[in-house]
């Protein structure tokens, strides 16, 4: 893993999500829908996981393509995240920056800047 994601490394178990296009279906303005079916895959595995008192991170910032020859996954699949599962670490492995964000309050933006009624409104 980069450096980034250091905090990785304690991981019992990181799942690969993997799948090739032609597994779904293509819809009519060519959006690839395997990518959605793996999204509610992963989301409903962080839900899981959760219940279960665990940690499940999805996470992008790796290099695909040495992961996919570590792995031996094949060319034609995709290689769409990586998901650390994890039992909840010791804060104070983590950087100084991360422990804040960890740690500290949530910070949501308000729905009126994430969602729109009836038209699309892109973000300035």
């Amino acid at each position: 893993m980069p450096t980034g994601n250091y905090w990785t490394a304690p991981a019992p178990v990181i799942i690969a999500i993997t799948s090739q296009r032609d597994l779904d279906c293509k819809l009519s303005d060519k959006r690839d829908y395997f990518l959605f079916d793996c999204g509610i895959a992963v989301g409903n595995l962080m839900i899981q996981a959760t219940e279960m008192g665990l940690i499940a991170h999805p996470i992008a910032g790796y290099n695909p393509m040495k992961i996919k020859e570590i792995l031996k996954i094949p060319a034609d699949y995709v290689l769409i995240t990586l998901v650390i599962v994890a039992h909840p670490g010791d804060p104070a492995t983590l950087s100084k920056d991360h422990r804040v964000v960890e740690l500290g309050e949530r910070i949501r933006k308000p729905l009126v800047e994430v969602m729109a009624r009836n038209q699309f409104i892109a973000e300035a």
